[in-house]
């Protein structure tokens, strides 16, 4: 009898699911993609790729909220597109900002082992 009521409320679950419930879910795991691209071959220390890197991870996010088909911007009040908003912006800085300085650290690191061993070699 337990079985019977619990496998009757999961299969009205399962079937309550409409293809707007997994718009939130599409857009944040395409903006994930596009945000988590590889940075190779891209110099950090210059300004106007990193305005440009951020201004593109961002306007990729206003898109997708805005033409994806699943109605993910109804499910944000004025206030949360707000904080949707800033975490598209934020994101990408914050990543740039981290592989830069990891960048620069390791090019510190390979100048302290390159002077090492001209200090040896001498």
């Amino acid at each position: 009898m337990r079985w019977e009521l619990f496998l009757l409320d999961l299969r009205q679950m399962l079937t309550d699911f409409r293809a707007q419930d997994f718009g939130s879910l599409v857009f944040w795991a395409l903006w994930l993609v596009a945000l988590f691209s590889s940075l190779r071959g891209v110099d950090r220390r210059d300004e106007i790729a990193q305005v440009t890197y951020m201004g593109a991870i961002m306007a990729l996010g206003v898109m997708l909220i805005l033409i994806l088909p699943f109605g993910v911007k109804s499910h944000y009040g004025p206030m949360g597109k707000f904080v949707v908003f800033s975490i598209l912006l934020l994101c990408p800085s914050v990543r740039w900002l981290m592989r830069k300085r990891r960048s620069e650290l390791d090019a510190s690191f390979q100048e302290a082992i390159a002077s090492k061993k001209s200090g040896k070699s001498k």
